[in-house]
């Protein structure tokens, strides 16, 4: 067999030589691919674990909030109870008061009536006819002049 010829010789070491940079290359290629996802995996777990403390910052703020607005809630509640508390005792005191002051009025006009009972009454001691009852204190009848 023959010896290549030269030019062709020439031509594949040139076309091996380009293979061999585009492996290199690709090679480069793939550490710098390598590297990059490394970088956008570390700054993705820097973003979560910033979320993260920013939401658990934000989660505390929020609980504490919560909790003051539940003592608040409890606070207010309590000032609802008392309010109605003092209302019922001031309902039964004002129910107690009516009925006294009514006892008291009515117990009033019965005895201003017994008093006014307590004296006979002119028509009755003289046109009535059944006797008019004693003074009070007294133990006599009423005696008027001509009758007996």
């Amino acid at each position: 067999m023959e010896a290549p010829d030269p030019d062709v010789m020439l031509f594949k070491q040139g076309l091996d030589l380009r293979l061999k940079e585009f492996e290199e290359d690709c090679k480069r290629i793939q550490q710098t691919e390598q590297r990059l996802q490394e970088k956008i995996d570390s700054a993705a777990a820097d973003y979560e674990q910033a979320i993260h403390g920013m939401a658990t910052a934000t989660d505390a703020r929020i609980f504490k909030r919560l909790r003051e607005q539940q003592r608040q809630i409890e606070l207010q509640q309590q000032e609802i109870d008392q309010v109605r508390f003092e209302k019922e005792i001031l309902q039964e005191e004002t129910k107690r008061l009516r009925e006294i002051s009514r006892k008291d009025a009515m117990t009033k006009r019965h005895d201003d009536r017994r008093d006014l009972r307590g004296f006979p009454q002119l028509h009755g001691a003289f046109d009535a006819k059944t006797a008019v009852q004693p003074l009070p204190g007294t133990r006599d009848q009423v005696l008027f002049g001509g009758r007996r």
